[in-house]
């Protein structure tokens, strides 16, 4: 994401005609792949960055410098995903205690699910199971190539909690990528295991 021209920030602040669709053809599609990572969900993901481009031309007087508009939409957008998630937890909730408990059939097994993959398919799959936190700096860092210092500003925490927190995330990941599947007799040989490293 290259937003380090200082005529597109002038542009956007003068109200030029046009810098707005500029703004969003250089940022929206890797807002956009950050948004999808972080919620699951390509309607929400679209929904996210949509605000969050809109909410960058709306608060352009707190953006510096052309050199912080890019990890300041990066910090908007984890946290608008957040938000998000959030909501979806708090109407999970509600629906859960409004609908009727009718037996439901028990989920696909996860295992059954990662067999079918692709090794990437994998990964993603493993780094949608990551708790929040930890997931948004496993995306921040390999799939973004932020830097821990630029993750820790996004996060709002200590480099030394960042780092703790890659730490256990990559831990995790390569928990979920060495479980074996079950119905494939020619599975991988685990020293062959797919890693983020």
């Amino acid at each position: 994401m290259d937003l380090r021209d200082p005529r597109l920030l002038e542009r956007l602040r003068a109200g030029e005609r046009g810098a707005f669709d500029d703004l969003a053809r250089r940022a929206g599609p890797e807002l956009l792949g950050l948004a999808r990572r972080l919620l699951d969900d390509e309607d929400a993901a679209r929904d996210v960055r949509q605000e969050v481009l809109v909410r960058a031309v709306r608060s352009l007087d707190r953006i510096e410098s052309a050199a912080l508009l890019g990890p300041w939409l990066v910090r908007v957008t984890v946290n608008a995903c957040r938000d998000q998630r959030r909501r979806d937890v708090a109407r999970l909730a509600a629906h859960e205690r409004s609908r009727d408990r009718r037996p439901t059939p028990p989920p696909e097994d996860p295992a059954t699910e990662l067999e079918r993959a692709d090794d990437a398919e994998r990964v993603a799959l493993a780094v949608r199971g990551l708790p929040p936190l930890e997931r948004e700096v496993v995306v921040l860092r390999h799939y973004h190539d932020l830097t821990y210092a630029e993750i820790a500003d996004v996060q709002g925490a200590p480099l030394t909690t960042v780092r703790s927190r890659m730490a256990r995330g990559l831990e995790r990941l390569e928990e979920r990528l060495q479980e074996p599947t079950h119905h494939d007799p020619t599975q991988r040989d685990p020293s062959q295991r797919t890693t983020l490293r």
